[in-house]
């Protein structure tokens, strides 16, 4: 039974967390605008897969569409959500580490930490649905029924929709729970239950398969993904991270002198590698533990409670954690600190008490030596300045009403996501008096945000436009769809032209037959935006302020 403590620490602790990263809001990153683009485009009534190119995460789009139903469309809905989802995925972390360790005071630090280590803001479903799976698994291994069966797989259909992988991921995890969940009744007894449970999510995943097959065809459906998750494999391949030892180390460290200070020294020098690193051996050292206790006594409600976690974590270990390393480290964070807290709590439980000091004490200088990495990998001490939280506690109020209102600028420099966006919006503003919603653009490259900031849909089905990540018949597929929608500008990335007219030459020789100059706007020293206008429009009234052809 959880304590009125837990559900105290896990609502402030949740709070806490959601005011945080709702205040560390300054700018989505690039890849969030991926979503926000295809929310925008089910905002203007098309649809993944029947409209536009979904390579498999439908309910990421929809979920920032109903964001912005339900508080406005503008970017303050996404921050809500994003700050709402992961303040619930802290607060869900609690519960999963108290009832893994069993102890409060160790559930804390372990909440803590995924906060600190600032997940980029698109991650939001790596937390909320890797802290929120296991609590129900142990729900459905406390009293196994039917109906908890049907609940377990329902959440895997979820996180399935939200994008492919989570599902499968959790999937494996989910069977390995009920699996050994039932181990005492012997293994066929559990692989029918597990089985179950696999019926059940693609029972729940039926009407979206009929959805896909009626729109796409699951056979293409299936390629274009595949294809999409092997061009960002390709471009995201890593090697394997190198530790600063010997005489590099003691060169840079030196000087902090020996022990505890020396080691938190080297923890920063060899945040990246120390994390992944630690990442790979926490499940390892919590499946032998695991082993040896199943098989001395056969545990299996331990095993059930700690392997799904230790098979997660090394999935998304090896599925995550790719180039650049930084960013990514903080999307394992829940099934790693699930995993520490599991071996702290058994460490204090050690009997006798001279035995139990060396285990807590190797943990607790871990765990010292991680909050250092943490700190750099997250840049911890700069996102919490940013907040002004740490000098300022008792101004939080004060503080998210001004971010508030911050959002109320659509062209808010602060939440522009970097300096390559805010020479366009003169252009946005021109759209804005001079364009109709029915009216796209077409941007030749990867910048979905410039959708966003221009509130206007994406042209040809295509989010981006990235060189390697389609095929052949997605482009000629684009193309259909270009000749039927009312293309009015194409905006020309200079640093991305050559490489988008060699991946999509039909495209190219589309737009230059029915495009010309209108102008061009310099955004830096590697880009300059040619802004082509479709020819039907050059005869247009001038705009007052600029003018360009107002084409409405």
């Amino acid at each position: 039974m959880v304590r009125w403590g837990t559900w105290a620490t896990a609502i402030v602790l949740g709070v806490i967390t959601a005011v945080v990263r709702f205040l560390s809001v300054v700018g989505f990153p690039n890849d969030h605008y991926l979503h926000l683009a295809g929310a925008q485009q089910i905002l203007f009534g098309e649809w993944p897969t029947r409209d536009f190119v979904d390579p498999g995460m439908p309910l990421m789009y929809a979920a920032s569409a109903g964001a912005q139903l339900l508080i406005g469309r503008s970017l303050l809905a996404e921050a809500v959500l994003v700050s709402v989802a992961f303040g619930l995925a802290t607060a869900l972390t609690v519960f999963a580490a108290r009832r893994l360790s069993g102890s409060l005071a160790i559930a804390v630090p372990a909440a803590l930490a995924q906060l600190l280590i600032f997940p980029r803001s698109y991650g939001y479903p790596k937390l909320l649905f890797y802290a929120a799976a296991p609590l129900v698994a142990w729900w459905y291994a406390a009293r196994p029924s039917v109906a908890r069966l049907a609940a377990l797989s329902a959440l895997v259909a979820i996180a399935f929709l939200f994008r492919h992988d989570h599902g499968v991921f959790l999937g494996v995890a989910a069977f390995v729970a009920v699996a050994l969940t039932h181990a005492a009744l012997g293994p066929w007894r559990a692989l029918a239950r597990a089985g179950l449970m696999v019926a059940f999510t693609v029972l729940w995943l039926a009407p979206y398969g009929l959805y896909v097959m009626r729109y796409a065809g699951l056979v293409d459906y299936v390629r274009v993904g595949a294809a999409y998750s092997r061009a960002e494999a390709d471009r995201t391949r890593m090697d394997m991270p190198r530790l600063v030892l010997g005489d590099g180390l003691t060169e840079a460290c030196g000087k902090e002198g020996g022990g505890l200070a020396f080691a938190r020294c080297a923890a920063r020098h060899n945040a990246d590698a120390w994390m992944f690193y630690g990442f790979y051996a926490l499940p390892l050292a919590a499946l032998a533990v695991v082993g040896v206790a199943a098989g001395r006594r056969r545990d299996w409600d331990t095993a059930a409670l700690v392997a799904p976690v230790a098979v997660l974590a090394l999935l998304v270990d090896w599925s995550f954690l790719r180039d650049p390393l930084e960013s990514r480290l903080p999307d394992v964070i829940v099934p790693a600190v699930l995993l520490f807290a599991w071996l702290a709590g058994r460490a204090v439980r050690v009997a006798p008490f001279v035995a139990r000091l060396v285990p807590v004490a190797g943990l607790a200088l871990l765990a010292t030596i991680s909050a250092e990495a943490i700190a750099v990998v997250g840049d911890t001490y700069e996102q919490l300045d940013r907040t002004g939280l740490a000098e300022h506690p008792g101004r939080a109020a004060e503080f998210v009403r001004a971010k508030w209102a911050e959002f109320g600028d659509p062209y808010s420099r602060e939440q522009m996501p970097d300096g390559r966006v805010e020479p366009l919006v003169p252009f946005f503003r021109y759209l804005q008096r001079c364009t109709t919603p029915d009216q796209r653009l077409l941007v030749t490259g990867n910048a979905p945000e410039l959708y966003v900031f221009a509130r206007r849909p994406f042209a040809g089905g295509l989010i981006s436009w990235f060189p390697g990540y389609y095929a052949a018949a997605d482009s000629a597929l684009a193309q259909s769809r270009l000749d039927a929608q009312r293309v009015a500008f194409v905006l020309v990335l200079t640093d991305w032209y050559g490489e988008w007219v060699r991946a999509f030459p039909p495209v190219a020789a589309w737009v230059s037959s029915r495009f010309m100059p209108m102008t061009d706007i310099r955004v830096n020293d590697e880009r300059t935006v040619h802004v082509l206008v479709h020819r039907d429009f050059l005869g247009a009234d001038p705009d007052a302020s600029t003018g360009w052809p107002c084409a409405h």
